[in-house]
């Protein structure tokens, strides 16, 4: 969700310019981006995108575009496409990047109905869309997403050649210590559950045993 606070034009203009330094295939710069503020074309937007309507909270929409038919004259139909896509996806990221940074909520949106896209937004056929991005102040904390280590996507020279200590064999020595002392957090943890049960076990023995002395002098007076 989105609170309802306009974002400010200067920190769009850098999301922007974050996305045009983006690599390209062969420098083409083949994206093209729609800002898209209007009330309901926003709506719209959403309506369109599996009617994920939270969507349209967002104060800001940048319809990411690109432009086939320019990459397809420097290599080929068969490349085409996917390096129009690989050169969107890196500008998308890197406005995700910038909007972290500027203190902003920002999501990658997949899912929607091109042809409705192209309606709402007037965009010609030769141009195709690769993605949606709301952008606004968050009004939640997200979830944050269990991600894989790197000993579970990380191979050495063939598939499935998995590198037990990658971080080891990168010098990542950053990590290495993370991982360590996360390690020693959790064992320490362990070892003062235990200690703790240990010392209530002793404490409720202690305890009966003089709820029994006690007994047994009433009993003897």
């Amino acid at each position: 969700k989105f609170k309802q606070q306009p974002v400010e034009w200067d920190k769009i203009g850098m999301l922007l310019e974050a996305a045009r330094e983006a690599p390209s295939a062969g420098n083409l710069q083949t994206w093209r981006f729609i800002v898209v503020t209007d009330e309901q074309k926003r709506d719209a937007l959403a309506h369109v995108c599996a009617e994920q309507f939270w969507i349209g909270t967002a104060p800001v929409i940048i319809v990411v575009c690109s432009e086939p038919r320019k990459m397809e004259r420097q290599f080929g139909p068969k490349r085409a496409d996917m390096f129009a896509s690989q050169s969107c996806a890196a500008a998308i990221e890197n406005i995700l990047l910038m909007a972290q940074d500027q203190g902003l909520g920002a999501c990658w949106i997949g899912t929607f109905e091109e042809y409705d896209v192209k309606n709402i937004c007037s965009i010609p056929t030769t141009i195709r869309v690769e993605a949606l991005i709301p952008i606004g102040y968050a009004d939640e904390t997200p979830y944050i997403p269990v991600k894989y280590t790197l000993e579970d996507i990380v191979f050495l020279n063939s598939w499935q050649d998995k590198v037990k200590y990658p971080n080891l064999a990168l010098d990542n020595w950053g990590a290495i210590t993370a991982n360590y002392c996360k390690k020693s957090k959790e064992s320490c943890k362990t070892l003062f559950e235990k200690g703790t049960a240990k010392l209530k076990e002793f404490h409720e023995r202690m305890r009966n045993k003089v709820k029994e002395k006690i007994s047994e002098k009433k009993s003897k007076n």
